[in-house]
């Protein structure tokens, strides 16, 4: 289970405020995968299932925020940039961000190997890949956060899940669901320039909205 601060309103209306408890909603699996900016029919990644549920668990989305929302201070205040579980602050489900570049695969990181990124902790697989991210993390960190890129391409910021991934012109996109991946790589130019425009538009980048800017508060 992971989740995200928030506020809700309707018009001018605050209605909600608090943590989204986002389940999961799609056993861990074998799913497509991409490398080089290719995309092929579909190879399938497979993993120890148990491992990968006790580090975070598949992050499927259950709960949208359209962009447009972080224009309100109260809801921006409790925005993060980067998804991570709530009560852990690992960001991807644990699986390590240098892997998907390196090994091609997502791969489960481990505790004993961790960086921090903007607030966000993240995990690796070895020694060697936490180096590299340390070193470079703009470089290897999911665009846009680790949030679903098929979803920031409509306008709205979605929980991604870190087996639906794609690698391309050197940067690692997560997607929700298998569909999502399948659509955003169908359309995959336009679905990038979309998203970067939302990211831009909301200033995401800002430090304002690291982690750890966003507890201190």
């Amino acid at each position: 289970m992971v989740g995200l601060r928030f506020q809700l309103r309707v018009g001018a209306k605050l209605v909600l405020t608090g943590a989204i408890a986002l389940i999961a909603l799609a056993p861990l699996s074998s799913i497509a995968q991409t490398s080089e900016g290719k995309i092929p029919g579909g190879q399938s990644t497979e993993g120890n299932q148990a491992e990968l549920e006790a580090i975070a668990g598949p992050l499927t989305a259950a709960f949208s925020l359209p962009v447009e929302s972080l224009a309100d201070p109260k809801i921006a205040s409790s925005f993060s940039a980067i998804s991570v579980d709530p009560a852990s602050g690992i960001a991807m489900g644990g699986y390590d961000p240098v892997g998907y570049f390196v090994q091609q695969a997502a791969t489960p990181g481990r505790p004993e190997y961790q960086s921090e990124y903007r607030g966000a902790k993240f995990y690796f697989a070895s020694a060697e890949n936490r180096d590299a991210f340390s070193a470079s993390p703009e470089r290897f960190a999911p665009a846009y956060g680790g949030y679903c890129t098929h979803t920031l391409a409509s306008g709205a910021l979605t929980q991604a899940d870190p087996l639906n991934w794609t690698v391309h012109g050197d940067r690692l996109f997560l997607t929700k669901t298998p569909k999502a991946t399948k659509e955003f790589r169908e359309k995959l130019a336009y679905s990038v320039e979309a998203a970067d425009a939302y990211w831009s538009q909301a200033g995401l980048d800002d430090e304002r909205y690291n982690i750890r800017a966003h507890r201190t508060r």
